[in-house]
């Protein structure tokens, strides 16, 4: 816009020839505000817009619902203390859909949808044309909105979270969800989960919610003051390999076999190697099926302080030791120094899930040849043995999309690796 600098007699360069008459936004994330969606607007219209600007979409409803996400026993085992480290400092972005399908006993919608608060992004826009800079910098309370809501819960469990989605309204007869509870086609934005200290409840209770927003974030909080102190999170794929119990059943099988067939050809005392333990699941397993000791290598020191709780609170403590190690800088050698070797032994059984989608993006094949060489038994059994990759060409690509034609994006729809 055409104006003055201060101590400046030539006008500045004006970005537009004129105030606009319509704004159009898709300033929106999974977390709602978290793209500065409100400052933004704010900006625009006293600079940008014109009086009685029309703004598209007009409206923000978050819609939600009081959610149990939480895992109990896998595979026999106790994990229920990896609950604790469900958090997030923010909001997790997640597909709700995917979670509360994956057959996971203690994941469950706790209430009906609720909408928790409304932007109106017009009023918004009205409230700010042609106000000047001074008057932007104004003072505002730290929470421009708070409201207490009443929800209560459909069902008996365990609030952990609040899951929350947008409703968006552009006019009186066009609006789009974000979620759609009965399908996930053609949906381009995820959904998120707000996490609580966890809170019993049962059927028709009552639960005490507190929504509060200014212009960068929006929250959730209970009532009951959030006293658990909070430092250090999971990462949610950790939560999603756990719960495939299609992977943990072929795992163990796996392990028990290659256990059991080293004591058929006069192994008296099996050592197991677990690379990339992570939550220590694979070595509970491994002791299960018979192993004498399992040494579970985590290079995550949190993770590797995860994956001992669980192992301690499960009762193996005595037989499997947890080391904050790259496996790849392991030996079973004492160091000149007189460093004491990281191993006692060499291990009879290597066990090792460091696969991604493309199965050696995560070093699979490095930490293989690295154990091989100097912390395995020349006859060592793998598990996995080996691993076949499927490929198929398939077509990814734009054309035209609502009139427009955009092929000419497909030029840019690559990357140097794959995409998971």
């Amino acid at each position: 816009q055409d104006g003055r600098k201060e101590g400046n007699l030539h006008p500045r360069a004006s970005s537009i020839p004129e105030r606009a008459d319509i704004l159009v936004t898709d300033w929106f994330d999974h977390t709602v505000l978290g793209m500065n969606l409100i400052p933004s607007l704010e900006v625009a219209s006293s600079r940008l817009l014109k009086q009685g600007v029309r703004v598209v979409p007009q409206r923000i409803k978050v819609k939600s619902t009081l959610m149990e996400l939480r895992i109990s026993q896998i595979s026999g085992f106790d994990l229920s203390y990896l609950n604790s480290y469900r958090w997030h400092p923010s909001h997790e972005k997640l597909n709700l859909n995917r979670e509360l399908n994956q057959g996971a006993e203690r994941y469950l919608k706790l209430s009906d949808f609720f909408e928790a608060a409304e932007i109106d992004l017009q009023a918004r826009c009205d409230a700010f044309v042609n106000r000047s800079a001074d008057d932007m910098k104004s003072e505002l309370p730290e929470w421009e909105y708070e409201e207490q809501i009443m929800v209560e819960a459909v069902t008996d469990g365990t609030v952990n979270a609040v899951g929350f989605w947008m409703d968006i309204t552009f006019d009186e007869n066009n609006s789009l969800s974000t979620w759609d509870e009965l399908s996930d086609s053609g949906a381009s934005m995820d959904q998120a989960v707000h996490y609580l200290d966890e809170l019993p409840v049962t059927k028709s209770q009552i639960v005490d919610l507190t929504v509060l927003y200014n212009k960068f974030q929006l929250l959730f909080a209970s009532t009951s003051p959030q006293n658990k102190p909070r430092h250090a999170c999971i990462p949610s794929w950790h939560y999603d390999m756990l719960l495939d119990s299609q992977r943990n059943d072929a795992y163990e099988r796996a392990i028990t076999n290659a256990i059991e067939s080293r004591r058929a050809f006069g192994e008296k005392d099996v050592t197991v190697l677990d690379v990339g333990a992570g939550t220590g699941l694979l070595s509970m397993l491994a002791v299960r099926g018979g192993a004498d000791r399992v040494v579970s290598v985590e290079m995550s020191q949190h993770m590797c302080d995860v994956g001992e709780e669980c192992v301690v609170m499960n009762g193996y403590a005595d037989k499997i030791l947890f080391l904050n190690r790259d496996a790849r800088r392991m030996d079973v050698v004492r160091k000149p120094d007189g460093t004491p070797p990281d191993m006692e032994k060499k291990a009879d059984i290597l066990i090792y899930e460091v696969f991604d989608s493309g199965l050696i993006g995560e070093g699979a094949l490095h930490l293989v040849a690295s154990a091989r060489q100097k912390l395995l038994q020349p006859e060592a059994t793998l598990v996995p043995s080996s691993a076949r990759v499927f490929c198929i060409p398939i077509s990814i690509r734009k054309d035209h999309v609502k009139g427009f034609d955009f092929q000419h994006l497909n030029r840019y729809n690559w990357r140097p690796d794959y995409v998971g």
